[in-house]
């Protein structure tokens, strides 16, 4: 395939066999294989003019691993090549990752789907494996049928610009569940009052809906059209009624676990996790902040997928929460990176039952949405060396840690410096003095007999005395 540029304002995006080049606005530039590109979304939306379908617009966006994302929402000709050109160099990368971790039995998110060894949730509404009767990709949108296969209905249909590699999404399924795709010229399955994925268009109306704005007229048409009407708002009802109990429940889980981190005593101490689960790292984040100072958030609880911070969801999984109160978050003058300071911990969300805790100095990088960092950085702190995971993917590259700062050392103790004893002055010697003389290696009791300058003549005393002797003044001591 050739080269293809797309020049968008002031930012330029050129994709080749050997990888890609981004100059963006300001004179940044992002260079590299297609290895670095963690997702792409891409959808062409049309128009249809009297059967013909025609170009309105090219919708893509590429996520490289540094966390900054190409977006792109044109009528130029030039983006519909930049996308194939995208699609066909950087999805065989990205399909292999995500499939070798759903053969880890991780859950993958693309956007609005998620997709597990043994589960596919959109939009919240989860459904086994066993009950998925087949899927479409048509008109930009990817479309899901439920229940038996030979008279499934149609259960989602979700945009292309919702889902984030919808390519390994279709890999995924066909490894999961293989056939389970529908073909260009597959059976019609559906029925007037009960849509399927195999004849949906899903830019116009229902066969369902028209025949009830078609139907019969009169006091037939008000009672099915009452009845209708009822049906739909008992049932809007109901699913409002469950919608608003799981986020009830959610909330009040989350806020729990909050309390206990609130209730902490965070030391000093670096942070330092040891080990989690595998899932730690789909983690709910509170955050707040010490009085008086700023952050982005102010205390609302989201999680943080591929594409950045996101609301709860009302059936929100996550296992864990990680509690953090922000010390300070700064950028610096003149440069384009911030510094975070927190004290965070993390906890299990079921259980209230801290893992760790401790302070987390992070230096964080390359984006102009503080938030968006914000909570990159927070998520550092629970993303494992590997950098596996939602929250982990475009965060860590992104991400430095850095030391605490420096604790002054207390003055050394000066200990006083002790005065030598004064030396005792030489005993003085004189003729009677009482005195002990050292003599073969004993002392013996004498007296001074005389003071010479050749010694002291001493007399010694006891029975068994010897004779007098001179004696140097060193083998004498006082009595």
């Amino acid at each position: 395939m050739s080269e293809a540029t797309l020049t968008i304002g002031q930012d330029s995006f050129t994709a080749t066999a050997e990888g890609f080049r981004w100059e963006a606005a300001g004179g940044a530039v992002q260079e590299g294989p297609w290895t670095r590109v963690t997702s792409v979304t891409a959808m062409t939306a049309t128009n249809r003019v009297e059967g013909v379908d025609l170009l309105a617009r090219q919708h893509l966006a590429v996520s490289l691993d540094v966390g900054e994302t190409f977006r792109a929402e044109t009528r130029d000709a030039e983006a519909v090549h930049l996308a194939k050109q995208i699609l066909a160099f950087a999805s065989p990368h990205i399909t292999a990752r995500l499939l070798q971790e759903l053969e880890q039995g991780k859950a993958v998110e693309f956007g609005a789907v998620t997709l597990s060894p043994d589960r596919l949730i959109v939009y919240g509404e989860s459904w086994p494996l066993s009950e998925i009767a087949g899927h479409r990709t048509a008109h930009g949108h990817w479309m899901l049928d439920v229940g038996p296969k030979r008279a499934p209905r149609l259960a989602a249909s979700v945009k292309l610009s919702q889902i984030p590699n919808h390519f390994a999404l279709v890999a995924g399924l066909e490894k999961l569940l293989p056939g389970s795709e529908y073909g260009e010229d597959c059976e019609w399955l559906g029925t007037a009052l009960r849509p399927s994925a195999t004849n949906h268009d899903p830019r116009r109306a229902t066969t369902r809906a028209r025949v009830l704005a078609l139907g019969g007229a009169g006091a037939g048409l008000l009672l099915v059209v009452g009845v209708v009407l009822a049906g739909f708002a008992i049932s809007h009802h109901l699913e409002q009624r469950r919608a608003d109990e799981a986020k009830a429940k959610t909330a009040a889980r989350i806020e729990k676990a909050a309390a206990v981190g609130r209730g902490l005593t965070i030391g000093d101490a670096p942070l330092a996790c040891a080990s989690f689960p595998k899932d730690a790292d789909r983690a709910v984040f509170v955050v707040e902040a010490r009085p008086g100072t700023a952050h982005p958030f102010q205390g609302a609880p989201y999680t943080l997928g591929a594409t950045g911070p996101q609301e709860i969801s009302p059936l929100d999984h996550s296992t864990h929460l990680a509690f953090a109160r922000v010390l300070s978050f700064t950028r610096l003058e003149g440069a384009t990176f911030f510094e975070l300071r927190a004290a965070v911990a993390v906890l299990d969300l079921e259980s209230g039952r801290v893992h760790c805790s401790g302070q987390l100095a992070a230096r964080v990088t390359g984006s102009q949405r503080p938030e968006t960092r914000l909570a990159e950085g927070l998520a550092s702190a629970v993303c494992p060396p590997s950098g596996a995971g939602p929250a982990c993917q475009g965060a860590t590259p992104g991400v430095k840690p850095l030391p605490p700062p420096p604790q002054e050392e207390p003055p050394a103790e000066v200990k006083p410096v002790p005065k030598p004893e004064p030396a005792k002055a030489p005993p003085k010697w004189a003729k009677g003095l009482k005195v002990e003389v050292q003599r073969k290696g004993q002392w013996l009791p004498a007296a001074i007999l005389q003071v010479g300058k050749r010694g002291i003549r001493v007399r010694y005393e006891g029975p068994k005395r010897p004779r007098d002797e001179t004696v140097p003044a060193s083998r004498l001591r006082p009595r």
